[in-house]
């Protein structure tokens, strides 16, 4: 929700309410789109947070949502065997991020200030893509009227969806919808933005995105039949 209003303790009540109904073979997808950060302490991994309307920079880890937070939400209670985390946010301080002068510092004596352990936090049929990686910053061009990374995954899944569906099956997966995506964000911004994604699949367990009625049931049956 792009209102101006949403709050990070109303994000979890929704994420919290959305959980509570779905079923084991439903397909739960999170987006966010908007400013992130960072705190950087002493001792300890970096953390990374996305900022909501009430977000104080000086207090990431109880007015912000903490991106590791997410992740273990995926992994803990959200009960579907399908699960894609999409965050169109950086953490850097440029575009779509704001850093204290604090962090900033902190992050200066640092020889490697990101934490690269959490894109390994990926539970099984799971998908996290990140519209860039977390040294850059996530760009947003008016001519698009969208974060550049947005405006391409939208497209694959819609009016460019023949140029994303690799293997022409009229279906297009999480997979599929990333490649797309990243590979035209990368010509768009010339190199300064480059997406990064983890996915595990078990066997042919595809997450789709988009396609017709018919293609997406061959798909399930295809899914089935490979079980």
């Amino acid at each position: 929700d792009t209102r101006e209003t949403i709050s990070r303790v109303e994000i979890l009540a929704a994420i919290d309410d959305i959980t509570a109904t779905l079923q084991r073979n439903d397909t739960f997808l999170f987006y966010f789109s908007g400013h992130g950060t960072l705190a950087a302490p002493d001792s300890g991994p970096t953390a990374l947070y996305l900022c909501t309307r009430d977000t104080d920079a000086d207090r990431p880890a109880t007015t912000a949502i903490a991106v590791d937070t997410l992740q273990r939400i995926f992994k803990n209670r959200v009960p579907c065997r399908r699960k894609v985390l999409i965050l169109d946010s950086c953490h850097n301080g440029e575009a779509k991020s704001f850093v204290t002068a604090e962090t900033e510092e902190q992050l200066s004596q640092r020889r490697s200030p990101l934490d690269p352990a959490i894109l390994t936090r990926v539970g099984e049929a799971e998908a996290h893509l990140f519209a860039a990686a977390f040294h850059q910053p996530a760009l947003e061009d008016p001519a698009l009227q969208h974060g550049v990374y947005t405006y391409y995954l939208l497209q694959s899944m819609s009016r460019r969806s023949d140029d994303s569906d690799l293997d022409g099956n009229g279906v297009v997966s999480v997979v599929e919808a990333h490649q797309f995506a990243r590979d035209r964000t990368i010509a768009h911004t010339s190199g300064a933005q480059v997406p990064q994604a983890m996915f595990k699949e078990i066997g042919r367990e595809d997450i789709n995105l988009s396609g017709g009625d018919m293609a997406l049931a061959a798909a399930e049956r295809g899914l089935l039949t490979s079980y």
